[in-house]
């Protein structure tokens, strides 16, 4: 076994045998402990760390004094911590697995930080990668579910995924290692100890040689995961459009797709958003806009033409007016994502040169000073706003048409600021239309430049 230990580490490039130094995660059950019998026999550096969950009492405190003693006997650094996890769990509300899981591993990276350790071992078999794929696949999963446990991702690595259960024990045996047993293993009161000793029992009664399958399976899995990226990628570039953190998904090619739901699941559930949602999404292929979906982090407007998705803002400074006391020099805010340049020009025919510059920008508006109130006001779009467009002839319009007409979206609407005088009269909708009334020409303009922080 020592052998084919070595040669899973070279295969699967976990680590560098002549530099690193690896942090092993130690419970004291047979898995880790032949795990580090095989890191001291292959002469790897490593040292040992664990974890003490006051679950089982005495026997939680004999596997740590247990584990201390494996760690001096190798003479390797020794690591141990203790957690009040059932205390957490309640004050959470969180499974004490996953409680248990979370606590581990925080404190398990943080050592590897600390300390400097190339990688962070753990002791997980074929078994255990059994396990999770039949775990992921009851509860529910895409493709990524079914490879099992990965031998390698970021920082943390798994040298004992060549071997299965028996194996372990047989060289356990051989080689005389003592171990601890843990009694919680046998209970079927959590869901993976269930599929160890109800599940897969009757499946090696189906196939005895069930273990070198799924090692067949998952290496096929992991290739066809390659493939599906592949084309899933391909699928994001023909049908997606991304500014910054916003993301358009033209409607019409997700309808031609051959495959909505998967190219739509691995575009919105990073983002959150749940199965129930994205079937929602596929089974109206051809409603009209106007629904939102959110989760916790995302919101997506579904317009006539594309799914709008963005976060979702933070903070109340979105809706924040901000009072301009004068129009000389440039407005700030912090708080603000424009700022607001004025510059007053006498109108004459030897400022005309100055006041034509820009003014083909949708950023750049003339005001006639006489017609202006102050101070002014920026703030966002309300329902029921109004204003005189200029070349309407002074005819009254709401912004909310003008938005309609320019096909602006909910979320973008949102995001338009408007202009007006100390009477709330709209001057400006920012970026669109500036209003017929403070549009007459003067002796005196004002020129705003908006410029986008």
């Amino acid at each position: 076994m020592l052998e084919q230990f070595k040669r899973f580490v070279v295969e699967e490039s976990l680590i560098n045998p002549k530099e690193d130094s690896i942090l092993l995660a130690t419970s004291g059950g047979v898995d880790s402990v032949v795990l580090a019998h095989l890191f001291a026999a292959a002469n790897y550096r490593f040292a040992i760390a664990h974890c003490n969950f006051q679950l089982r009492g005495e026997e939680s405190d004999g596997d740590a004094q247990f584990v201390k003693q494996l760690a001096a006997e190798f003479d390797v650094p020794y690591y141990s911590t203790t957690f009040s996890t059932l205390a957490e769990s309640r004050a959470t509300g969180v499974s004490i697995q996953m409680v248990a899981r979370t606590l581990r591993y925080d404190w398990l990276n943080l050592l590897c930080e600390s300390d400097n350790f190339a990688y962070l071992a753990t002791a997980h078999h074929i078994n255990d990668s059994i396990e999770t794929s039949l775990f992921n696949l009851t509860k529910g999963c895409g493709i990524r579910g079914l490879h099992g446990i990965l031998p390698k991702r970021k920082q943390l690595i798994r040298p004992l995924l060549f071997a299965h259960k028996a194996m372990i024990l047989d060289y356990a045996k051989e080689k005389g290692i003592k171990y601890r047993e843990d009694s919680s293993n046998v209970s079927v009161k959590y869901t993976r100890n269930k599929i160890r000793h109800q599940v897969i029992p009757p499946l090696q009664e189906i196939n005895p040689n069930l273990e070198t399958t799924f090692q067949g399976n998952f290496q096929r899995f992991r290739e066809v995961e390659y493939l599906y990226e592949q084309a899933i990628a391909q699928l994001k570039s023909n049908i997606c459009h991304q500014n910054g953190e916003k993301i358009e998904i033209n409607r019409e090619l997700l309808r031609q797709c051959v495959t909505p739901y998967s190219l739509l699941y691995e575009l919105l559930n990073p983002l959150g958003f749940n199965q129930d949602q994205i079937n929602d999404l596929i089974k109206q292929p051809n409603v009209e806009g106007g629904g939102i979906f959110s989760s916790k982090t995302h919101r997506l407007l579904r317009t006539d033409l594309n799914l709008v998705v963005e976060p979702i803002p933070k903070g109340e400074k979105k809706r924040k007016n901000f009072k301009i006391e004068s129009m000389r020099g440039t407005w700030t805010d912090s708080d603000c994502d424009i700022s607001l340049s004025f510059e007053l020009i006498e109108h004459t025919p030897e400022t005309q040169e100055q006041i034509d510059e820009g003014r083909d920008s949708p950023w750049v508006a003339l005001f006639n000073l006489q017609e202006i109130k102050q101070p002014l006001y920026l703030r966002r779009w309300k329902e029921g706003d109004t204003f005189q467009p200029l070349g309407m002839g002074g005819k009254h319009k709401k912004v909310n048409k003008l938005f309609k007409d320019k096909k602006v979206n909910r979320f973008d609407r949102e995001k338009i600021w408007i202009l007006t005088d100390a009477d709330d009269r709209i001057m400006w909708v920012v970026g669109m239309r500036v209003d017929e009334r403070f549009s007459k020409w003067g002796q005196y303009l004002y020129k705003i430049k908006v410029n986008k922080l």
